[in-house]
């Protein structure tokens, strides 16, 4: 699992770097878990978030029932995920 900070980074920020690792994986057929860690914590940034391929999100100040809250929510949507390819 991977997490990114939303905002700007020395490169790139969270959003973009989320979009290249999205498109490697099209080449991989993996998928890495990506939660952003943000201070924006409207729902547009949050849609930005999604939109970008991210599969969670979590706003600062960050304590730990948050981050195993989510953890736990992208975790499990991943394994039903899974699940349901071998079942097709």
């Amino acid at each position: 699992m991977l997490w990114l900070y939303y905002s700007a980074l020395p490169l790139m920020d969270g959003l973009e770097a989320t979009q290249k690792i999205r498109l490697t994986e099209l080449d991989t057929g993996r998928h890495i878990l990506i939660v952003a860690i943000t201070a924006n914590a409207f729902d547009d940034d949050r849609r930005k978030c999604f939109e970008a391929g991210m599969d969670g999100y979590v706003v600062k100040p960050v304590k730990a029932k948050a981050i195993g809250d989510e953890v736990g929510r992208v975790m499990a949507r991943f394994s039903q995920a899974q699940t349901e390819i071998v079942q097709k």
